[in-house]
């Protein structure tokens, strides 16, 4: 199954069958959005702004933007933001470790993961707020992996097949990763 460029996959229940959320959700749950960026001077503005301009109130989120040890003017950039976004500045060490000192720092009960380099389309948050909140046994959202080069292409690949995801095993994870 395929979704449409608004559809947002959903991995539920005790099989984990793919489902495509993309109604808009306006409910009570505060979401984080945690940015991890590693110089991308490039591209770290226009992720924020994708944030900014979600069709999800900002009553209800939160952006926060982990810095791993840029050395370029990333954290200028970040800054111009504040405070409608919090910076946190790390030493370089990839970006599990980034996503490792974000975390903690979320005040969601949602986290939205968001990356500096592809940011995210209208109405993504809402409808990745939308699917967890509208079934209690959906734990984890996916979709399309967006990839930019560094000529401005970009395209995103589909996930054609989901196996069974289980907390217990590596064979689930492995098609996100």
């Amino acid at each position: 199954m395929r979704a449409g460029s608004k559809g947002v996959y959903v991995l539920s229940g005790p099989e984990a069958r793919l489902r495509v959320f993309g109604e808009p959700y306006f409910g009570a749950k505060f979401c984080s959005v945690l940015i991890d960026t590693y110089n991308h001077e490039r591209f770290i503005e226009q992720a924020i702004v994708s944030v900014l301009e979600q069709d999800f109130p900002s009553s209800e989120r939160e952006i926060i933007v982990v810095d791993d040890g840029s050395t370029d003017r990333t954290p200028e950039i970040v800054k111009k933001f504040e405070p409608r976004v919090r910076l946190l500045r790390k030493e370089n060490g990839g970006q599990a470790s980034a996503f490792n000192a974000g975390i903690p720092e979320c005040r969601g009960e949602i986290i939205a993961s968001w990356t500096a380099t592809t940011g995210g389309r209208r109405g993504k948050l809402q409808a990745v707020v939308g699917a967890l909140a509208s079934d209690v046994s959906v734990g984890l959202v996916g979709h399309g992996i967006p990839r930019v080069f560094s000529d401005g292409r970009q395209h995103t690949e589909l996930l054609r097949e989901v196996p069974r995801f289980r907390i217990d095993s590596a064979a689930g994870p492995v098609c996100f990763g």
